[in-house]
């Protein structure tokens, strides 16, 4: 199976002073997918006003409870509500850090 891409972009002008640092946010999910056996992060960026992680899902059938796992580990750590998940294949949509917000 091939694997899901997965892009989480954090507005830079929303993160504060109490938001995690993008190691941390890396740092954290990471770990919880690998404990999960369902991904990983493979790399990150910042610019042009964003903080870019990129994630890989190994299987599509682990992709709603590798989203709900991100989801609950990015709350936890209390990133900006302004976070999206990008997922550009098969269909370009953006979820939000609930489960009713996601938009194509």
């Amino acid at each position: 199976m091939d694997p899901i891409f997965l892009e989480i972009a954090l507005k830079s002008s929303d993160m504060t002073d109490l938001a995690p640092h993008r190691d941390e946010v890396e740092e954290s999910l990471n770990d919880a997918l690998r404990n999960a056996k369902c991904g990983e992060v493979t790399g990150g960026g910042a610019g042009s006003g964003v903080v870019i992680l990129d994630v890989e899902i190994w299987a599509e059938s682990d992709f709603h409870d590798a989203l709900a796992l991100i989801r609950r580990v990015l709350k936890e750590l209390k990133v900006p509500d302004s976070t999206f998940i990008h997922r550009y294949k098969p269909e370009n949509i953006s979820y939000g850090l609930t489960d009713s917000s996601s938009r194509r």
